[in-house]
């Protein structure tokens, strides 16, 4: 009489799943303990795009100022880059207003028509770092705060730069997956282990 066992025990699902979760802690590489803190990374990362919007903003005020006899010098953050945005997106310089990568960023610029540069109150200028944000001085009390309409412009823009960024996640997540060498060796390791104990209970089945 032959008879064939189906499906597995307890204690051979749970060796399986051992094996797959300790082939899953070695795909892990390790932390180390002298790179940038938590932190960091997150203002490096913003930043990378902070500093893009500012590249934009300088690259389309100094197109300007060579069209342009009345020339653009400073803005400070709040409703006089406001008015700036809006002059420079009427004119085609500029497409669209930024997408922000915070809701903190919040830009200016000093003295344009001479070397002049653009500037983030979270981030600072192209080139600072975590440890030394660049800003211009300049009197904060003459800070006007932006309009109720273009507040709800920075915030559309904030959530179109959240969906990008999702999106961008997600293909790359997807990426890593199928690209992670876990994934193979799982299945062989897995396929090696049910060709083995497909074996074993046929040969079991056979004796009985």
């Amino acid at each position: 009489m032959f008879y064939y066992k189906k499906g597995f025990t307890l204690i051979e699902l749970i060796i399986v799943i051992s094996i797959l979760w300790l082939l899953v802690l070695l795909s892990v590489p390790p932390v180390g303990s002298g790179g940038p803190s938590r932190s960091e990374r997150r203002f490096n990362n913003e930043a990378k795009d902070c500093f893009l919007n500012q590249r934009f903003l300088s690259g389309a005020i100094e197109m300007y100022n060579m069209d342009n006899t009345e020339m653009i010098d400073s803005a400070l953050p709040g409703k006089d880059f406001e008015g700036i945005i809006h002059l420079l997106i009427d004119k085609n310089y500029l497409k669209d207003h930024f997408e922000l990568p915070t809701d903190e960023c919040s830009y200016g610029f000093i003295n344009m028509t001479n070397d002049g540069q653009v500037f983030c109150k979270k981030h600072g200028s192209i080139g600072s770092t975590y440890q030394n944000i660049k800003i211009p001085k300049y009197d904060k009390n003459l800070e006007i705060p932006f309009s109720s309409t273009y507040k709800k412009i920075r915030e559309e823009k904030r959530q179109e730069f959240l969906d990008k960024k999702k999106e961008e996640e997600d293909i790359k997540h997807r990426k890593n997956f199928l690209n992670n060498p876990i994934l193979p060796i799982s299945i062989l390791v897995f396929s090696i282990l049910f060709a083995i104990y497909s074996a074993f209970t046929q040969k079991k089945g056979i004796k009985e």
